[in-house]
């Protein structure tokens, strides 16, 4: 099973991807972590969980904090990637990794998501 984990900022990301990767090894050994930097068309993110067979989502919401595409900060936020993800991948697990839980864009759609983790859950330094 692969785990798929998408933020921007690549300390954060790895750091996350490394704690994670630890106690799924723990838990579930046949699960795998992998990561990505957001991408440029949105449609990109369905064809990346469909190419990497991603079978459960970890997506940053904001995404908008370091430039990650041609020098140039995301055009998205989590919350509107994972709308559009939801298209094509209905029953996806996706969980949105937030600073602060409530913030305006995540409650416009609550059930588009698994759970809202709190970044203080995952410490990644």
């Amino acid at each position: 099973m692969i785990v798929g984990v998408i933020d921007d900022r690549d300390d954060e990301r790895n750091g996350f991807v490394e704690l994670l990767q630890l106690r799924l090894d723990q838990q579930q050994p046949d699960c795998e972590v992998l990561s990505s930097r957001p991408f440029g068309d949105i449609g990109d993110y369905a064809r990346w969980i469909n190419e990497e067979d991603v079978h459960a989502l970890i997506i940053d919401e904001n995404l908008k904090e370091n430039a990650v595409v041609d020098g140039k900060l995301s055009k998205f936020f989590g919350h509107e990637v994972v709308t559009e993800i939801r298209k094509t991948h209905k029953e996806l697990p996706i969980f949105m990794l937030a600073t602060a839980p409530r913030g305006e864009g995540l409650l416009t759609a609550p059930w588009e998501y698994a759970r809202v983790i709190p970044r203080a859950e995952f410490p990644t330094k």
